[in-house]
C-alpha cells in the first residue's frame, strides 16, 4: 500500500540538540546546534482556519498538516514547508504538535504513512 502515498514532495525536517561551549571567560554555556535535513514526505497542506483542527490535551490549532512515512519525525522536531515565506520572505517554521496519528493498526489497512500535525511558530 506503500507505493499508493509515494513520498515525493521535500520538506526540511529542523533538529534542534542542546550542547555545550566555552565563554570567553572559561564557563560551559548551553548553546542550541540546528540540524537541517531534507525529507521525502506524501503531501502537506495548509489547514483551513474556518474549521480549525484541535490536537492534543493542551488543545493547539493546527494550522498545517503532512502525511509522511512512519517514524520520520518526533515530537520535538520543527518543520520548514517549500513556497511558505512569511511577509520578509524568511522561511516560515512550523513545530510538530505531539504524536503522528498512525492508522496502520487496524484489520484492514495498513498503508505505512502517518499524519503529522503542525503549528506554526514566530521568531
Amino acid at each position: 500500500m506503500e507505493e499508493d502515498l509515494p513520498l515525493t514532495v521535500e520538506v526540511t525536517r529542523i533538529t534542534v540538540t542542546q550542547s555545550w561551549e566555552e565563554d570567553r571567560l572559561g564557563n560551559k554555556v548551553p548553546i542550541e546546534v540546528r540540524e537541517d535535513v531534507p525529507v521525502l514526505v506524501h503531501s502537506w497542506r495548509i489547514v483551513s482556519s474556518d474549521e480549525p483542527i484541535l490536537a492534543g490535551h493542551e488543545r493547539l490549532t493546527v494550522d498545517a498538516r503532512m502525511i509522511t512515512a512512519v517514524g520520520e519525525f518526533s515530537p520535538s522536531d520543527k518543520v520548514e514547508l517549500p513556497g511558505i515565506v512569511d511577509q520578509a520572505g524568511d522561511p516560515v517554521t512550523f513545530e510538530v504538535i505531539g504524536r503522528a496519528v498512525n492508522v496502520d493498526h487496524n484489520p484492514w489497512l495498513h498503508v505505512g504513512r502517518e499524519i503529522v500535525n503542525l503549528k506554526e511558530v514566530s521568531g
